[in-house]
């Protein structure tokens, strides 16, 4: 019988690796969560849905950020931008009292900095000159940031439609 060879990743890849797999572990948490009512409060569940599925993105888009050198910088800053930008709209949307908009203000404007500055790093790094031609690499990256992107604007505008549900009920 012949030995098998064990595969051995070096430390990078290994921690690429379980970076994705937690992100991806958080977004299909945040998909059961969402679909099955599993806390059996609608409200409680859109709120853990949306905050895992907010995780899930983070992480998953952190670690894709580390996978090649020529990359798109500024995804990790637009989706930490977001993830602060969600939660303090929610809180002004829904509580509407003048002490959690002053706090959630300054969140709002932070995660808005994050945002504005992740955007323009993935405009630069995308029109910047490369010196290798690579045409499938960039639009697999482009197609990669924008599947991204997409979830999450499809994460806000759920939590936006809850929030105004039960601000309406």
């Amino acid at each position: 019988m012949a030995k098998e060879k064990k595969v051995v990743f070096s430390e990078e890849i290994d921690s690429i690796i379980n970076g994705i797999a937690v992100g991806m572990a958080f977004l299909i948490s945040a998909f059961i969560t969402y679909f099955f009512n599993v806390f059996h409060n609608i409200i409680l569940d859109r709120i853990v849905a949306v905050a895992l599925a907010m995780l899930g993105i983070l992480f998953t888009s952190f670690e894709i950020d580390k996978i090649d050198k020529n990359k798109i910088y500024g995804v990790g800053d637009l989706v930490l931008g977001l993830v602060f930008i969600i939660p303090s709209l929610g809180v002004i949307l829904y509580f509407n009292n003048i002490f959690s908009n002053v706090i959630m203000s300054a969140v709002f404007i932070f995660g808005a900095y994050g945002s504005f500055r992740g955007l323009l790093e993935i405009a630069y790094s995308i029109l910047k000159p490369k010196k290798v031609e690579n045409k499938k690499s960039d639009i697999i990256k482009v197609i990669t940031f924008l599947t991204e992107f997409i979830a999450l604007i499809v994460v806000v505008m759920q939590l936006m439609t809850e929030i105004i549900k039960i601000r309406n009920q």
